[in-house]
């Protein structure tokens, strides 16, 4: 079978910073999980270099668009080097001319096809609106701030476009995933793109003129224009495998080949209604499976440049960069693999990394190396024992590694959660450690019994011979070095499952070596950090706030609700229609809030409203007061109760 794993391609605007590492490392462990089972797989990452932003950027710092793009794809190559991350054949640059040549065909036949109404899939018009310079796409109405106007970030625009009819396209997407339940993973994410649906789906505007925008591929039967930077980035996932022009396209994307598309939450829409909607059009089958991860975030808010000054004074973290340089590429690895669950955000901090490298690896897993090979060099000549019969625990331990084998493995469902995968192999290492503990194998030699304790010790290396291969895509250096000091040695990135469980042989030398996970102080990394943070942090201004009396908060009436149901408004992005419970009395509410919510997860929370807030109407739907929620850059938190106790309709305050 032949897998091919893709991630988004980055834009050219910053450095890569740990959401976009983990996506690319999650694509990688999976890459290389696949070809430890002897799957053929294709991996491939890369750069999104056209549109407004790199135009604009590139002007400010008196380069050529170009020269930008240069610069900075050659940050995330070099991030991805020293990750370990080695993305077949293509790094995907937009730029590149294969790519553009592909994007125009796909243009060509969009140009050519018609909806499931009948109707022409591309159509010129005019359009009056307001247009997000940041996002490059137009906005409601809804969406509109005074900020964003006064920034700049927001404008009025009036220009003929050309769109792509996405409105036609609406059941035949629903069919679609309801009939595909693995295409869009986890199920949260799928239900969000459900809803999105339901609201009814606007056209998408393909085109931007050149008279505003230059920095893009112009479109083969509009030479005034170029195209939507999103319908460009898209296409990278066909471009990179030959097509149209290479006729072995179809091995990457074809019958019997999984399409894995690895993408973070936030970009969800384009990848799980533009695309397949793009696609269908063109006439190319769709991906397998799109799989929409979390945001690493920090306090709760989303870990990217935009994180405030005041969030990294009190929560100190270096950049991934420094991070590694600190503790190595592969711990930094394993802790991304395995403190994320998929589809759930994940708050981290470097004690927590800390943590998890001292009990994971220095105490569980390098303890166990350090302790069975020490005894091996010290009573067995450095020679791995005869394994003799197996007593009850020794036979349990290799039926438990023997089954994480199973685990592991993939399946027709797809390779899984890296979360899970990982913590089944932690407990097999702990399962061999306890097994250690409990023979003894130390006192038994004492005791003249060196049958038996060569019998454990076999155990516990066949073990870590077969832990330390499946390990290896996510650990790959640290577990080449693990199996060199059993007597096991692998060429790099050379290893695979071969389906034996009897290594190494009775006889191997077992060399041993330094330990590869020393324990790290922490209490030293906090004092160090604490230093730096004194001598480098500024003064955050705290902007002056409007005081009022308490005679007027008196008249603020905040209680507990109860949401009972909650439902998307329809065309309405950002908007949940919310069903409450106040005391006895029902009511309903609008909220801003389906931008970080989707309504299954805000039933049965208690939640707090302003109570006494005068009915408005929003969306022509009657609001009879307002929740409260916490927001920071573009990371909001609802304000909930946490525990039992407090009943619907008491007051707060």
């Amino acid at each position: 079978m032949r897998v091919y794993i893709t991630t988004p391609i980055y834009y050219v605007n910053d450095e890569p910073h740990i959401g976009h590492c983990y996506t690319t490392i999650l694509a990688d462990v999976i890459s290389r999980y696949y070809r430890l089972f002897g799957y053929e797989v294709r991996m491939q990452t890369g750069t999104d270099e056209h549109g407004q932003k790199v135009q604009q950027s590139a002007a400010k710092r008196g380069l050529s668009p170009q020269a930008q793009c240069d610069e900075y794809s050659k940050r995330f190559e070099a991030m991805w080097e020293k990750l370990e991350i080695h993305p077949d054949h293509h790094f995907i640059r937009t730029t590149a001319e294969f790519h553009k040549k592909a994007v125009q065909e796909f243009l060509r036949r969009l140009e050519k096809a018609k909806t499931p109404e009948g109707r022409d899939a591309i159509y010129e018009a005019d359009y009056s609106g307001w247009y997000n310079v940041s996002e490059e796409m137009f906005i409601s109405e809804d969406d509109v701030t005074e900020e964003g106007k006064s920034s700049g970030r927001i404008v009025h625009l009036t220009e003929k476009n050309h769109f792509f009819r996405l409105s036609d396209y609406g059941e035949w997407l629903k069919t679609y995933i309801q009939d595909h339940p693995a295409f869009i993973q986890p199920t949260g994410r799928r239900n969000e793109v459900l809803g999105l649906i339901d609201q009814g789906l606007s056209d998408l505007c393909i085109s931007r003129p050149k008279s505003r925008l230059s920095w893009g591929i112009e479109i083969p039967f509009a030479p005034d224009y170029v195209t939507y930077v999103w319908v460009d980035a898209l296409v990278n996932y066909l471009s990179g495998i030959g097509w149209p022009e290479d006729p072995d396209w179809e091995k990457w994307w074809g019958s019997g080949v999984e399409v894995l598309h690895l993408i973070g939450k936030d970009i969800l829409k384009p990848h799980g209604v533009f695309w397949p909607c793009l696609l269908h059009a063109a006439g190319v089958p769709l991906p397998t499976t799109l799989l929409a991860h979390g945001w690493w975030t920090r306090g709760g808010q989303k870990e990217s440049k935009t994180v405030t000054q005041a969030l990294a004074a009190q929560l100190p973290v270096r950049h991934i960069r420094e991070l590694i340089e600190e503790y190595g590429v592969d711990p930094i690895r394993y802790y991304l693999m395995r403190e994320m669950t998929l589809g759930n955000d994940q708050d981290y901090s470097e004690e927590l990394i800390v943590a998890r490298i001292n009990s994971d690896l220095a105490n569980d897993l390098g303890n166990l190396l350090n302790r069975v090979t020490t005894l091996v060099r010290n009573h067995f000549e450095g020679k791995a024992p005869a394994p003799g019969t197996p007593d009850s625990g020794g036979e349990e331990l290799l039926a438990s590694v023997k089954a994480c084998v199973e685990e592991i493995a993939p399946s027709e469902a797809g390779w899984g959660d890296p979360r899970t995968k990982v913590e089944s192999i932690r407990g097999c290492v702990r399962m061999a450690n306890q097994y250690v503990t409990d023979r003894e194998p130390w006192k038994l030699l004492k005791e003249g019994k060196s049958a038996e304790a060569g019998q454990c010790l076999a155990a516990a290396l066949w073990s870590l011979r077969v832990l330390a291969v499946l390990l290896h895509p996510i650990l790959p250096r640290k577990m080449e070095a693990l199996l060199a000091q059993i007597g096991c040695p692998a060429k790099k990135d050379d290893v695979v499952w071969d389906g034996r469980f009897d290594l190494p042989a009775p006889g191997t030398l077992i060399p041993g070596g330094e330990p590869l996970f020393p324990r790290i102080d922490w209490k030293a990394v906090e004092a160090k950090l604490a230093q730096s943070s004194k001598e480098t942090r500024k003064e955050v201004e705290v902007p002056r706030m409007e005081l009022i009396s308490i005679e007027d908060f008196k008249k603020t009436d905040l209680r507990v609700a109860q949401v009972l149901a909650a439902e998307r408004v329809p065309k309405a992005d950002k908007l949940l229609k919310l069903q409450i419970r106040i005391g006895s009395e029902e009511r309903q509410i609008i909220a801003g809030v389906a931008e970080f919510y989707a309504p299954e997860e805000i039933v049965g929370k208690q939640i707090i409203v302003v109570a006494n807030l005068a009915p408005a109407k929003i969306r022509g739907i009657e609001s009879r007061g307002m929740l409260l929620a916490a927001r920071e850059g573009d990371r909001l938190r609802l304000l909930t109760l946490d525990g039992d106790g407090v009943g619907d309709g008491a007051k707060v305050g």
